[in-house]
């Protein structure tokens, strides 16, 4: 399952066991392929996930995560808003939370 930009390019793709893929649905995306909602059942629960890519550019960055919403980098300021976004939403970041420093 992929989300595709204005250019037909892939931007965000989700890799799941095959025994999801049929209570998969995507529930929300954006224009520019960055952004995909999707909503599944696992052992009898509806789990809701967002998957995002979001620029390396941190300006860019920054804009994306504010439209979103309205990395690492101490003085990233597109960092607190994705802090903010994911507090206001009840959302967890698994990569982070798989991966602890």
């Amino acid at each position: 399952m992929w989300t595709l930009n204005r250019d037909k390019k892939i931007r965000v793709a989700v890799l799941l066991p095959e025994e999801l893929m049929e209570t998969v649905k995507v529930i929300g995306k954006d224009q520019d392929g960055r952004l995909m909602i999707t909503e599944f059942n696992y052992n009898n629960e509806t789990y809701r996930a967002v998957h995002v890519l979001c620029p390396n550019i941190g300006g860019e960055r920054k804009t994306f995560v504010k439209e979103t919403n309205e990395n690492k980098y101490k003085n990233d300021s597109s960092r607190t808003e994705l802090i903010n976004l994911m507090e206001q939403n009840n959302l967890r970041d698994i990569w982070r939370s798989l991966k602890p420093k």
